[in-house]
């Protein structure tokens, strides 16, 4: 959300200093500080989209606790920061020196090697990376014991995300020409806005299910506040998985472990509660059963001698 922010705040401030006006209406000193912001908000964006892919596998990962699926999330996760270190390097160094993207002295001259076949490169892995995540969970959702139309609108929650892909596409599409075009301000707008819609489509989809108990309504609203858990405990080698207060899922059990509103419970805490209920439970046969018999001992208001008699806090025998 901070980037988001950012990246539209960036907007605003380009827009003052020329972007979306011909090249022939802006001055020299604005042009400089025009291309330098698109620069660095190609950086941003790169930096943005990343944090994104993150945020979708790691909610992947929680909630869907299978072995081979977390396997699954854990490479594509180191797959992506390699992605995000070759591609937030390359920008910088394609172009040398620096200054000469963004120095209207220099801009025209030859320092630039295969620009356009690394942003090529980055658009292409992206929107092979946003189709792979969008896909990922929907062979999972087969396996939910929910009705169909349950299903129904499970899967075009997550079929929201093609939409972003589409976006994607279209900004790769605008990319050649805001990178050779002389009218850089002008044709540049095209591909700063498709950006920052891509960036606010992916949010959305990443919120939505955040979002499900203010949409279900006032019940489901009620029942999140009142504490409406999700866990996965392991039984008998298994991992029970609660959608809701009615529905359950049962799958391998990747570990001991309860996840509850957002907290992961360890198998410690579930040990030191059963102990815990085991000494209550002792602690109330001892009260509720007599002393063996050949024994005296005294509780409250009484007395038990060995025949199995006990006085009575009035001081007789029973």
């Amino acid at each position: 959300m901070l980037m988001l922010l950012v990246s539209v705040i960036g907007v605003a401030i380009a827009i003052a200093f020329g972007l979306g006006r011909h090249v022939v209406d802006v001055s020299d000193s604005h042009l400089s500080v025009l291309l330098t912001l698109m620069w660095f908000s190609g950086l941003g964006y790169h930096l943005t989209i990343i944090i994104l892919k993150c945020a979708f596998i790691l909610q992947y990962r929680r909630a869907f606790p299978l072995p081979a699926f977390q396997r699954i999330c854990d490479i594509f996760l180191g797959f992506i920061a390699c992605w995000f270190v070759a591609f937030f390097i390359a920008p910088i160094v394609i172009c040398l020196p620096v200054r000469s993207q963004w120095d209207p002295e220099i801009i025209g001259q030859d320092f630039c090697s295969s620009r356009w076949q690394v942003w090529l490169a980055h658009g292409i892995i992206h929107v092979i990376t946003d189709v792979v995540i969008f896909a990922m969970p929907l062979p999972l959702i087969k396996t939910l014991p929910l009705t169909k139309p349950q299903k129904i609108t499970l899967t075009a929650v997550f079929c929201l995300g093609f939409i972003t892909c589409i976006i994607s596409a279209i900004r790769i599409s605008t990319v050649h020409r805001g990178l050779f075009d002389a009218d850089a301000s002008w044709v540049m707008a095209r591909t700063v806005y498709w950006s920052v819609g891509e960036v606010t489509c992916a949010m959305l989809c990443l919120c939505i299910p955040v979002l499900r108990p203010l949409l279900g309504g006032r019940a489901n609203l009620r029942r999140w506040r009142s504490g409406a858990q999700a866990e996965v405990v392991e039984t008998r080698g298994h991992a029970h998985f609660t959608l809701d207060s009615t529905q359950t899922w049962t799958a391998p059990a990747p570990s001991n472990r309860t996840a509850s509103r957002g907290s992961v419970r360890s198998s410690r805490d579930i040990e030191m509660r059963e102990n815990t209920q085991d000494r209550r439970n002792e602690e109330t046969k001892r009260k509720s059963d007599p002393p063996t018999t050949g024994t005296e001992s005294s509780g409250a208001g009484s007395t038990w001698k060995s025949d199995d008699s006990y006085q009575r806090a009035d001081g007789s025998w029973s």
